[in-house]
C-alpha cells in the first residue's frame, strides 16, 4: 500500500474534520434570542450535517490506520 498516498488522503479527511468542527462551534454558539425549538430546524440540520461530516471523517481516518495496520504483517510474511 502506497503510504504517501494513505497520509495525503488523512490528512485531507483530518483538515475537513477540524474545519467542521470549528464551524460547528460557531453555530453551537449562534445566538437563537429564546426563539422556539420548532423555529430552528435549519440550524439543528445544519448542526447535524457537520457532525455527521466529521463522524465520516473520523470513520475514513481509523479505516485507513486499520488497513494500514492490517498490511504491516502481510508484507513481513512476503519478505521472509
Amino acid at each position: 500500500m502506497n503510504k504517501e498516498i494513505v497520509k495525503a488522503v488523512s490528512k485531507k479527511q483530518f483538515q475537513l474534520m477540524m474545519d467542521s468542527e470549528k464551524e460547528l462551534k460557531k453555530y453551537l454558539n449562534a445566538d437563537t434570542s429564546g426563539r422556539p425549538q420548532e423555529t430552528l430546524s435549519g440550524l439543528f440540520n445544519k448542526i447535524e450535517q457537520l457532525l455527521t461530516t466529521m463522524s465520516t471523517c473520523q470513520d475514513r481516518i481509523m479505516l485507513l490506520q486499520q488497513m494500514m495496520e492490517e498490511e504491516a504483517p502481510i508484507e513481513e510474511i512476503k519478505s521472509e
